[in-house]
């Protein structure tokens, strides 16, 4: 009956310290946050090792932390209570992807106001015809531009948009190779191609 009672009472000590943390886990899919704590704990493990760079920018857009992520460490925990008040920017960036947040921290808290996810996109050549894919969160101008091996523009294309699926036909172009380049306002992307 004694180790009941024990037993009974660490299990309510416990809870009691685990409601008293804030987590938030849904502001993004990299991170959690301990609210109350002031932390950021990076979720590698999520991203199949993707993440390369943390940043955090203060109002002013200068740099008050920036460091590159161990690729094999499983989930990294930054504390951010040596921050003063106010308004910044956490920047995630991978490969393929970028992500911004917008943060206040408070006396108490950190919050997260809003999140901007930017992602890389794909193109692939499949016969004769160039494929280019991507979504974004919000409108990004997508560029396409191809140049032959001399280095002139045979192929313009430009759109603001937050969904591409374009197919180009290359039929009309000579035999020879050409450098493709695919960019976004986050990305730039070049390969080459033989017709």
């Amino acid at each position: 009956m004694k180790k009941l009672i024990y037993t009974a009472a660490i299990v309510l000590m416990s809870t009691f310290q685990l409601t008293a943390i804030t987590v938030n886990t849904d502001s993004s899919k990299s991170f959690d946050v301990i609210e109350n704590e002031k932390k950021i704990i990076l979720n590698l493990s999520n991203l199949n090792n993707e993440i390369q760079i943390f940043t955090i920018t203060n109002i002013e857009g200068e740099a008050v932390f920036s460091e590159k992520v161990n690729k094999y460490e499983k989930d990294v925990e930054y504390d951010l209570s040596t921050l003063a008040i106010g308004l910044y920017t956490i920047k995630i960036e991978g490969e393929n992807f970028i992500e911004i947040h917008t943060t206040e921290i408070t006396a108490d808290q950190v919050h997260f106001k809003n999140v901007e996810s930017h992602i890389a996109p794909t193109f692939q050549k499949i016969n004769e015809i160039l494929i280019v894919e991507a979504t974004f969160s919000n409108e990004e101008n997508v560029h396409v531009n191809i140049y032959n091996s001399l280095g002139d523009l045979v192929f313009k294309f430009t759109e603001k948009t937050n969904t591409v699926n374009k197919k180009f036909n290359l039929e009309k172009l000579e035999k020879g190779n050409y450098n493709i380049i695919v960019s976004t306002d986050f990305f730039s992307q070049s390969k080459t191609i033989s017709i």
